[in-house]
Order: structure tokens, then C-alpha cells, then sequence
């Protein structure tokens, strides 16, 4: 039986988190034909529904209370460094960082340098793969510095975009970029684990929106409204449905008071036709619903990621370097990729974009100029490589 320790943004509420967080366990479960018990790093109770997801039961520890727990600041450190490195992640033989956007700061690299090294020593043979990382951009020398540390720590790094990739090819010594590797965003792996209805539902009036706490400005809201009362005045059919992707107990995260606030903005009239859907860990009934959709305005970028891979037509706006990282990785077509502070100067090139989507053959790749299959081959072929490390 191996045992796997898995540390990352797992367990936080976070749809596009946990569908990272269970392609990898697919992967390793298939791998090690179900003889795998996995340590996550993550609070028991925000756990994502496996049972929801995979046929046969997994063999999953995490730790009760550690949300709350991690919390305070002078708890958290100390629960790093007292318990869950040197206790809960006990004789892993595997541990795998990711997916996400982690490796960012010096703070953040130094910790995983700790936990790395008091993993191997009490287990020389520890096996250490990065999994869907995205590596960058540093602010400042010391956070590159630090990272450039943390990379000579890893048996095998799968890299979720080019930028990260290049970035880490730059910061590398010839020795770690052999174990260094272009992989594409794991979530895109997703549809072949999905079982839901697969499109059953009728998507013919449904406009999906998908925002991300923290960008929320009045004229970027005022922007949506807009859109939002041209897509219900059209049709008295028509719904509009907000996607709290995350709803992760954080001021920073959670996106369902973000929702609350654009639905307060709405007209009466169309507050009755604007719901709203919460993921709280059941990834197949929220994929489900996000199905329902005829088109979707994604303000996060595993809105984006999901709706490509479900096929899904949608207009990303971009808050961060890693959607546009996505965008490029897809080929993206211009007119539905926007930035942020774009959609605050005016409503109009948003309301264009929309009414585009809704007038094509939404049964066709009408987003990209890529197919899934290119985007996600470099993911299999990654996933498939693990085999040299995880076979040493």
C-alpha cells in the first residue's frame, strides 16, 4: 500500500481547486491499482464529494477543525511545523504539491522547502512531484531567489502553462530541468471522469456569470447589469444564473457575498429570473448545472477552464497572468477575452461579445482554435511520466 501526501489548495470550497485535486487522485489510483491511501493537507469537513466522483472508495485522512485552526496566525505556523509536517505526514512515500498557484513567494517556498526537508529526513526516498503548478510572477529578487531554492527540491515538476514553464526553465540549473515539464492546466482532464448529463438540459436560454471576490468594482457590476438586463429583456424564457465558484469561509474567497451584491443590483422583475448556485463540494451537480448553461461570462479562471472543457461557449475576463496564460494556451479568440480593467471603462464591447456567442451554433467549437484533445495531450503525457518517479 503507498502512501501519498497531498498538499496544495485542496479542500477549500474551490470548484476549479478540487477538480485539479481529483484528476490527480484518478490518475494515482489507477497508477497503483487502488492500493494508495492519501494524506491532504486540508480540513476534513470542506473536503470535495468523492463519492460523488469515483466508483470505488477512497482511503482519504485529512485533519478535523484544521480551517478554523489555520486561521490564526500564531497557530498556523506552529501547526506547520508541530504537526502536520513531522506527525500527520508521517512516512508518505510520495508528496505531491498542487495544483495552483503556489509557488509565488518566498514566505510560501520557504515553507515547502521545511516540509520537504523534514520529510526526507525520515524518508530519504520520499518521492517530491510539483502537479498543475503555475510558477510566478515574483515581485521582488528574494521571492525569486527562494523559489529558485525550492526548485532543486523536486523529483519531477509538471508545469500548467508555458510562462511557468519558461520561467521556471530560467531559474533552473541543468540538473533540475531535466525533471521539469510543460503540462497544461489539469482540470482539462476533468470530462473524463464526469458522469453527469453531460448536456441533457435545455441550454437554450440560460446565461451563466462566474465572478471572483476581490473584483467588484461599481462600474465593473454596473458593466453586468447591463448585460444582464439585455439578455432577460430579449427573452421572457430567458435566466441568468451566478456561479459562486468558491465559497471557501475567507474574505478574500468566498464569492457568494460578490453574487448577493450584483443580484441587489437587478430590477425586481429580474431578480425572480437571477439565481444562484453554490459550490459546496459536490463537483458532478455543480458541473451539472454549469451544463445548463448556453453560454458563460467567467470572471475565474476555472470557469473558464471548466466551460472549455465541457464545451461549453464563454467569454473570459481576465483579473490575473494565469488566465491570459490560459487564453494562450486554447488560442483564445480575441473578441471573447477581455481584461478586467477593460470591463470597467464600458459595458458595450461585453454586451457585443455576449450577443456574438448567443447568435452561433453553440453545438461547435466557436472560443478556440484548438481542439481539447492538442491542449490536453501534454497533461496525459505528463501524468504518464510520473511512472519513472513514482516507480523508483
Amino acid at each position: 500500500m503507498k502512501s501519498v501526501g497531498v498538499i496544495g489548495w485542496n479542500g477549500k470550497f474551490n470548484y476549479g481547486d478540487d477538480v485539479m485535486h481529483v484528476v490527480l487522485l484518478d490518475y494515482l489510483s489507477k497508477y497503483f491499482d487502488g492500493e494508495v491511501a492519501y494524506k491532504v493537507v486540508a480540513d476534513k469537513n470542506s473536503l470535495p464529494d468523492y463519492d460523488a466522483v469515483f466508483r470505488n472508495k477512497l482511503s482519504i485522512s485529512a485533519v478535523k477543525g484544521l480551517d478554523k485552526m489555520m486561521k490564526i496566525p500564531l497557530l498556523r505556523r506552529l501547526i506547520a511545523r508541530l504537526f502536520l509536517y513531522p506527525i500527520f505526514l508521517r512516512d508518505i512515500d510520495v508528496l505531491v504539491i498542487g495544483g495552483g498557484k503556489i509557488i509565488v513567494s518566498a514566505i510560501g517556498a520557504q515553507n515547502l522547502i521545511v516540509l520537504i526537508n523534514s520529510l526526507k529526513k525520515r524518508n530519504p526516498n520520499a518521492v517530491i512531484l510539483g502537479y498543475g503548478l503555475s510558477l510566478g510572477p515574483f515581485v521582488s529578487s528574494e521571492h525569486e531567489s527562494k523559489s529558485r531554492e525550492l526548485l532543486k527540491l523536486f523529483d519531477y515538476m509538471m508545469l500548467r502553462d508555458r510562462r511557468s514553464f519558461e520561467t521556471a526553465v530560467q531559474l533552473a540549473d541543468n540538473e533540475t530541468r531535466k525533471h521539469l515539464t510543460y503540462s497544461a492546466d489539469p482540470a482539462l482532464n476533468f470530462g473524463s471522469l464526469y458522469s453527469g448529463k453531460r448536456g441533457a438540459k435545455d441550454k437554450t436560454g440560460r446565461l451563466g456569470i462566474a465572478l471572483r471576490r476581490g473584483y467588484e468594482s461599481d462600474a465593473f457590476l454596473g458593466s453586468l447589469v447591463t448585460v444582464i438586463n439585455n439578455w432577460l429583456s430579449e427573452n421572457r424564457d430567458n435566466s441568468v444564473t451566478l456561479f459562486n465558484f468558491c465559497t471557501f469561509d475567507s474574505v478574500k474567497q468566498d464569492d457568494r457575498p460578490l453574487s448577493l451584491k450584483l443580484k441587489g443590483k437587478l430590477a425586481a422583475e429580474y431578480c425572480s429570473r437571477t439565481d444562484v448556485i453554490d459550490y459546496r463540494g459536490n463537483l458532478i451537480e455543480f458541473s451539472d448545472s454549469l451544463l445548463g448553461c448556453a453560454l458563460l461570462i467567467s470572471v475565474r479562471l476555472h470557469a473558464s477552464v471548466l466551460a472549455y472543457t465541457l464545451n461549453i461557449p464563454f467569454v473570459m475576463i481576465s483579473y490575473d497572468e494565469k488566465c491570459l496564460d490560459f487564453a494562450r494556451e486554447i488560442s483564445l479568440k480575441r473578441q471573447y477575452l477581455f481584461l478586467y480593467q477593460d470591463i470597467t471603462q464600458g459595458d458595450d464591447v461585453l454586451i457585443k461579445a455576449v450577443a456574438d456567442l448567443s447568435m452561433t451554433d453553440l453545438t461547435k467549437n466557436t472560443i478556440s482554435v484548438k481542439p481539447l484533445s492538442d491542449v490536453k495531450k501534454p497533461l496525459l503525457d505528463s501524468l504518464l511520466n510520473t511512472s519513472k518517479y513514482l516507480d523508483s
